[in-house]
């Protein structure tokens, strides 16, 4: 049975993951998205999710739903606010030479409303 998911081209956190090597099941590649010409590249799964995360928390979208405590502070302070350079549509021709993903991290809204997500 086939899903189909509805995807917002022009959401803010829309990235393309390509990926270009395995390796002993390890994942390289590259990242694109609208707010740089010029791709984050990847050597392992680890680091494809902290740039995915850390892209999100420069965003600040979506919202982080907890944040770190500090004794001194560490605001976002607006410098490190991103750009849009390109439309969804330059960066998704890009293509991985094993695979590609296109992607948008999105919370569910029974998560937010109930706060949690039921089970399926």
């Amino acid at each position: 049975m086939e899903q189909s998911y509805q995807i917002s081209w022009y959401a803010p956190n829309f990235i393309n993951m390509c990926i270009d090597n395995i390796n002993d099941g390890e994942l390289s590649g590259r990242i694109y998205h609208c707010y740089s010409k010029e791709p984050w590249k990847f050597t392992n799964i680890l680091q494809l999710i902290e740039l995915a995360d850390d892209f999100f928390d420069r965003l600040e979208f979506p919202q982080a739903s907890t944040s770190a405590r500090s004794f001194t502070s560490t605001q976002f302070s607006g410098v490190d606010r991103l750009d849009k350079v390109q439309s969804p549509e330059d960066f998704i021709e890009n293509r991985g030479q094993k695979m590609d993903f296109l992607s948008q991290c999105q919370i569910p809204p029974e998560f937010i409303l109930a706060g949690h997500r039921p089970l399926d």
